[in-house]
């Protein structure tokens, strides 16, 4: 009896001092992350077509049941919150638009293709896709309300293999070993960015 008590005594402290631990990293890092973005649409069941079947995004419960809200799960923590009563006539700048990432922008762009939406780079161009100053591809599309859209191909993945292909060298010297750096790209390999860097130079 008096063992068991002191292994909880024992296991009580040692979570006490864990605590305080995880206190310290966390002292001074603001508690705050991205939640939601809420869009005001005028077609609920239109605009939730749009996102599932353009987007494919995942609907998840939302707590209202009154067929006047449609939430979607976007990225790791966030959320899509559609909400029904607005105005048919709307105009949206391109300006403001909400982003996507997607691992091929070729696939895609097929995709937009088969559902028949009009897409364009930045500057206005139809069926074509841009570049940022860094390289990533990029298009741009509106859903049913206006509401502009710009879908990517900033993806960890793509971003590995564009690096090593631009400064094979450098990646391969820093990166081997940088076990941050391999979860941070998680599901491919520094052999992947090897066989690259092998195939091109």
């Amino acid at each position: 009896m008096k063992k068991m008590i002191v292994i909880a005594l024992s296991g009580g402290i040692a979570l006490l001092f864990f605590s305080a631990f995880l206190s310290t990293m966390n002292a001074g890092k603001k508690d705050i992350h991205f939640n939601h973005l809420a869009i005001f649409v005028y077609d609920l069941e239109v605009s939730k077509t749009f996102y599932r079947e353009v987007l494919q995004l995942e609907p998840i419960p939302e707590p209202f049941h009154d067929n006047k809200h449609t939430w979607f799960h976007i990225g790791e923590h966030g959320q899509l919150h559609i909400i029904s009563g607005n105005q048919k006539e709307q105009t949206h700048i391109k300006d403001i638009h909400i982003a996507f990432s997607i691992s091929s922008i070729e696939e895609f762009i097929k995709h937009l293709d088969k559902e028949k939406i009009n897409y364009t780079n930045w500057t206005g161009d139809k069926k074509s896709a841009g570049s940022r100053a860094d390289g990533v591809k990029q298009v741009y599309f509106q859903d049913p309300d206006g509401y502009w859209i710009e879908v990517n191909d900033e993806f960890p993945a793509v971003n590995v293999i564009r690096g090593c292909l631009k400064n094979p060298k450098k990646v391969t010297a820093e990166r081997r070993g940088d076990a941050e750096f391999t979860s941070r790209i998680n599901f491919i390999s520094l052999r992947l960015c090897d066989s690259a860097v092998k195939k091109y130079f």
